[in-house]
Formats: C-alpha cells, sequence, structure tokens
C-alpha cells in the first residue's frame, strides 16, 4: 500500500460507522469535510445513534449563535426518526436570548422518550468572592412536560427553577439517580421527590441545591437510596439524616452549624471534608462517632484538628473503627503541625484492621503497629525531612506490607540535570530504610510515570470543594470599562461602556464601543445580549 493511500477510508461501512459511533460528536460531524461517503456516513450515523452530546466538547470554539443553530440543524434531522433516545446532554449559556430554543430542546428529547437526560447551564458571570451569579439571568425555568416525563431514569440539571413550578415529581417513578446544581429545593420538595415520587432513586446529589437551613432527611426502610452527596451546604444549620440503606455519603463544604444526627447502618464509605475550622464544639468529632463503622473513609486536616483539640474530653474517645479497610488523609501541608494531628487520630481513633493508606505525610508514635496495612501511597513528595522520617516509620511498623509507592512532585520544566539525577540518590537512600515486612517492595516514580491503576476510592478529590479560592470569573471573552466592585450600590441611572475584544471564534475582531445608560440592577445583562448578538 502505497504512502498516499487513506487506510481509514478503504475500510468497509459498518467499521467506519462503529468508529464514528465511539467518538464525540462534534469529532465525527467533521469527518464530513473529508469526502462525500464521510458525510454520509455520520448523517447516517447521526439518524441511528441514541445519545446526543451537546455538551462542552461540543460547545467549544463555537459562539452561542453558532451552537444554536448547529443544535436546531441536527435536531431537524432527527424531527422524524422513530429512534429513541438513551441519552441527551447540552452544555451551554442560554441568557435570555435563547431561552425558548432551550424550551424546545427539552421537548425534543422527551418526545423521543429519553432516559437519561443532562442540562447544565451554569455558565455565565460568576464572582465566588460574594456567591451566585451577576449576570442579571434567573434561573431556568423547566417546562411543564419535563415533570410529565415518564422515561426518565438518569437527570442532571445545573442552574434551573423546581421551586416555582407547580407540578410535583409524581410521573419520574422510574429516575433512578439525580443531579442538582443551582437549583433551588425546599425541604418539602426534598421530601416529596424521596419519600413520594422517587421511590426508586438510587443516587442523589445536592450542589448548592437546599433553600432552607434545616435538612431532614428521613426515608422509609423501602427506599433504594444508596449514594448521597451534599456539596456547597454552607446555609444548613440543623441536618438529620436517616436512611437505612444508605451505602455512600459524600459531603463537600462548610458543614451545618448546629446539631446533626445520622442513623446510616448501612454505610460501606464516607467522603467527609469539611471547608471550615471547628470552633471546639466537638462537631466534627461527633460526626465521625456516628459513622465509625464504615469500610472506606476520607477525612481532612478540619476533622484532623477537631480530634486533636477535643482530645480532653475523654468521654468521646476512642472512636474504633474495627471496619475501617481504606483511609485517604488529606492534609493542608507538610508542617508538623499536620503531622501531629495526624498521629492524633491514631491514637484516638484506632483502626485495627486497615488495610490501604493514602496520605502525603504523617508522624506517629513508636508503639503503633499497623498489622494489615499492605499498601501504602504517598503522593507529591518532596524528599523532605520529615517525609523520610514519615516512611522510615511506616516501614517499620507495617508487619505485612506489600508495596510502598512514592510518586514525586512534578519537575519544572527548566530543572537543572544535576536535580533531576536527585531522584537516583533518592532511590538509593530510600533502599538502605529498615523494613518490617520482608515483602515491602517500594516503588519511586515520577507524577508523569505514576501507576493510575492504584488509586483510592476518593481519587477524584475536586479542588474547587476543598479550598476556596478568591477570584472572579468572567465566562465571555470581554473587557468591561467599569468596577464591577461598584456595582453593589443603588440602583441608579448610569452611563457605562463596554468593548467587546474578541470571540472564541474570531479572537482578533473587535466593535466600536457601546455606550450604555441603564440601572445597576439589569446593567450586565443588556451587556451579555449586546454581546452576543455582535459575535
Amino acid at each position: 500500500m502505497g504512502r498516499g493511500d487513506d487506510r481509514i477510508s478503504n475500510m468497509p461501512d459498518p467499521i467506519l460507522e462503529t468508529i464514528l459511533t465511539m467518538m464525540p460528536l462534534k469529532s465525527a460531524i467533521r469527518t464530513g469535510v473529508l469526502s462525500r461517503r464521510w458525510r454520509s456516513l455520520w448523517e447516517h450515523n447521526l439518524l441511528s445513534t441514541t445519545t446526543l452530546d451537546f455538551d462542552e466538547d461540543f460547545s467549544t470554539s463555537q459562539s452561542p449563535k453558532e451552537f444554536v443553530l448547529n443544535v436546531n440543524r441536527y435536531l431537524l434531522q432527527l424531527q422524524h426518526t422513530s429512534k429513541k433516545l438513551d441519552k441527551f446532554s447540552v452544555y451551554f449559556c442560554p441568557f435570555d436570548l435563547f431561552l425558548p430554543e432551550i424550551q424546545r430542546w427539552i421537548s425534543f428529547a422527551i418526545s423521543k422518550g429519553v432516559k437519561e437526560l443532562n442540562l447544565d447551564l451554569s455558565q455565565g458571570f460568576t464572582d465566588p468572592r460574594h456567591g451566585g451569579f451577576i449576570d442579571g439571568r434567573a434561573p431556568f425555568r423547566l417546562p411543564d412536560c419535563l415533570f410529565q416525563c415518564k422515561s426518565l431514569t438518569h437527570l442532571s440539571l445545573s442552574r434551573c427553577d423546581l421551586l416555582s413550578s407547580p407540578l410535583a415529581f409524581a410521573h419520574w417513578s422510574q429516575l433512578q439517580s439525580l443531579s442538582l446544581k443551582l437549583v433551588s429545593l425546599s425541604q418539602d420538595g426534598l421530601h416529596d421527590l424521596l419519600n413520594t415520587s422517587c421511590k426508586q432513586l438510587q443516587s442523589l446529589t445536592l450542589n448548592d441545591s437546599l433553600s432552607h437551613q434545616n435538612v431532614n432527611l428521613a426515608l422509609a426502610p423501602d427506599l433504594r437510596l444508596k449514594s448521597l452527596t451534599m456539596v456547597n451546604s454552607g446555609r444548613l444549620f440543623d441536618m438529620e439524616i436517616f436512611a437505612p440503606n444508605l451505602q455512600s455519603f459524600h459531603y463537600y463544604g462548610e458543614f451545618c452549624r448546629g446539631s446533626h444526627s445520622f442513623n446510616v447502618s448501612s454505610l460501606v464509605d464516607a467522603f467527609i471534608c469539611p471547608l471550615k475550622w471547628p470552633g471546639g464544639d466537638d462537631l466534627y468529632v461527633t460526626l465521625l462517632t456516628d459513622l465509625s463503622h464504615v469500610k472506606v473513609l476520607t477525612i481532612n486536616t478540619a476533622i484532623l484538628w477537631d480530634i486533636v483539640i477535643s482530645e480532653e474530653n475523654e468521654q468521646l474517645f476512642p472512636i474504633g473503627f474495627h471496619n475501617l479497610q481504606e483511609l485517604q488523609l488529606i492534609v493542608d501541608s507538610m508542617t508538623d503541625e499536620s503531622l501531629d494531628d495526624i498521629y492524633g487520630f491514631f491514637r484516638l481513633c484506632p483502626c485495627p484492621f486497615l488495610e490501604r493508606l493514602f496520605i502525603q505525610a504523617m508522624q506517629g508514635p513508636q508503639y503503633v503497629d499497623f498489622n494489615h496495612l499492605e499498601v501504602i501511597k504517598l503522593t507529591n513528595f518532596k524528599g523532605w525531612g520529615n517525609e523520610i522520617r514519615l516512611l522510615k516509620f511506616l516501614l517499620e511498623k507495617a508487619l505485612v506490607l506489600e508495596s510502598l509507592i512514592i510518586v514525586t512532585a512534578p519537575l519544572e520544566k527548566n530543572k537543572k540535570p544535576s536535580e533531576r539525577r536527585g531522584l537516583a540518590i533518592l532511590r538509593g537512600q530510600l533502599s538502605k530504610l529498615p523494613k518490617a515486612s520482608s515483602q515491602a517492595h517500594i516503588v519511586l516514580c515520577e507524577s508523569c510515570e505514576d501507576d493510575k491503576r492504584c488509586q483510592p476510592l476518593h481519587a477524584d478529590v475536586n479542588p474547587e470543594y476543598y479550598y476556596l479560592e478568591d477570584r472572579f470569573t468572567l465566562a465571555l471573552s470581554m473587557k468591561i470599562g467599569v468596577d464591577l466592585e461598584d456595582m453593589d450600590g443603588d440602583a441608579s441611572q448610569d452611563t457605562y461602556q463596554l468593548a467587546m475584544i474578541g470571540t472564541p471564534m474570531n479572537p482578533s475582531k473587535h466593535v466600536e464601543l457601546k455606550t450604555f445608560e441603564a440601572d445597576r440592577s439589569g446593567l450586565v445583562s443588556e451587556m451579555c445580549n449586546w454581546y452576543l448578538m455582535n459575535l
């Protein structure tokens, strides 16, 4: 076969169609420019597909207008087919200009008996310092047809409005997983959702979606909810969870400030990473007591510190984790204080059957033993003195250790060869450390060589949930000639100027300066609509 031959295009149509089904929608569509045959293939593939992903990958390098035109074009081709949809996803920032289009897309998906619907409208002008959005756009009002859809098994909504809908969730009886982000949900709505309408629900995610201060999650014994994730629920004061069949509980963000009660007898894994430091009220200690029967646990520095400062209250300790097999400790740094907190945890919270430990650094007493510990993995390793002491301690106390995996911190691009040779020296130092287990095998590798097969169950730690960053984000490529910090004042008539410096498709495009005379409450919304009209 010659060098110029196109081996892929010479393949039979069924093989090419199989390849197209495995490609993202946008990439599959791009093959249409190769030849008429490829265009015919992807159009045929589109007509036979059961999955439509107009997701973040699809929206990249498209203006909002182009995004809407392309989605409408593809849906028009599918309008008269009898094919059912398994999945329909939209990742978009509609503003008021395109709200009717979103309504039509949802109606289309429902008419096709869609099973999984993902609607992410959370893109926009956000200010994490003050919370919420500043683009003047209200949450998207969901169409009534969505509440009447009986085919849904998986539903994910972001920045949508559930509170204003007069319809309940009675038709969602087949729903198995529900994810709500920036979707206000009342206590009554939560109760109706779980105990009345969606009794088949197995997974629930609430991300900044609780509109009230108290959560009473009391589930009947016959309900199937197995996984609950709560993110950024800082407005909560009291929380009570009675879920006898719950197996997985993940909590990110500020924990409730009042009382809490957990009855989760079937819980297997828990991920608890509060952002707020304890106030000396034993809040996190009592929480750990409620969760001490789990097999997999992830906690962070805030909880470790609460354990240490509560040590004087002898009635609280020890907290025995007699079922715990895997533990992940997320600490802020390698300071001596962090190591002391970790030591305090193992002293006050014995884990006699621990098998897998994931931690960055730890320093403990000489009398602690790990009789069942088989695997240890340390990441972001720099070879500091306290890290070497931690390794020495673990190797001396882990009697049945099989693998010690050390992943070094990423090397900078301009590192000198002499500094890179430090890895070889470090490897030699580690090989000389005494080991209690004759079977222990030490693996030292760079971050780019990390074997991803050895990961904790909760490996997908999202920095957005763990660290609060003071940053200000604008979603569109524009420059606003006004200090947005000054927009919190009275809604008086003022004059502002906005100059567009580019679009995702044409970064060099310029539009003449536009002058706005508007009250501050509607300023950003007017600016956004002007920007969209000039793309």
